[in-house]
């Protein structure tokens, strides 16, 4: 799934840059600028989120086109998606790759997230019992529509660079003992999930 790691980096490093990738019918190509995506791209991403190959390189960016803000993009294109058995296996075995990771919260509700509740979930684990290990999460449902929507939500939280591991322990320093999530944390995260919902 290096192509996943592609996108990511793309979108997080907000410079101009063109991802050619293969497809059944094809090659095909995605241009993304900063914090945008060539509008004519759109319906491409479709067919990249399960590409065998892919390869990025630098790309002028036409300011002047039309574009759609990359977070909009990228959720459109994932709340499409019908996933097979297949592609949710290759998920989980690329999550089982990944360090337990920070979720960062983000009101994606506003670019059209279907799977929001499932998203604030995510995070409220982080809140509650720290760093989240994916592969544990995206397996806890064998079938049915929560594991489908846990699985939209780790892809696009993963490529719009919104799950990162821990940062480096430095030698000599304690690791901090894990803490029960207190009441004063718990109102706080009710607070930013509150603050979210109102930026509508």
């Amino acid at each position: 799934m290096q192509h996943l790691l592609l996108m990511r980096r793309a979108i997080v490093r907000k410079k101009p840059v063109r991802i050619v990738f293969s497809t059944p019918q094809g090659p095909s190509a995605v241009h993304l600028g900063p914090g945008a995506i060539a509008a004519k791209n759109l319906k491409r991403l479709d067919d990249f989120w399960f590409t065998d190959t892919a390869q990025s390189a630098p790309a002028p960016w036409d300011a002047a086109q039309p574009t759609v803000p990359v977070q909009q993009a990228v959720i459109a294109s994932i709340n499409r998606l019908a996933f097979t058995e297949t592609q949710m296996h290759e998920l989980e075995a690329f999550a089982a790759k990944l360090p337990p990771v920070h979720v960062r919260l983000a009101p994606l509700h506003r670019f059209g997230m279907k799977d929001f509740t499932a998203y604030i979930q995510l995070h409220s684990r982080f809140i509650q019992h720290g760093p989240v290990m994916l592969s544990a999460w995206l397996t806890e449902f064998q079938n049915g529509e929560m594991r489908v929507q846990r699985h939209r939500v780790f892809l696009i939280t993963f490529v719009l660079g919104l799950l990162a591991a821990p940062p480096k322990e430095k030698k000599g320093e304690a690791r901090p003992a894990a803490k029960d999530a207190s009441p004063r944390k718990s109102a706080l995260l009710q607070r930013i999930i509150g603050r979210i919902r109102s930026m509508r």
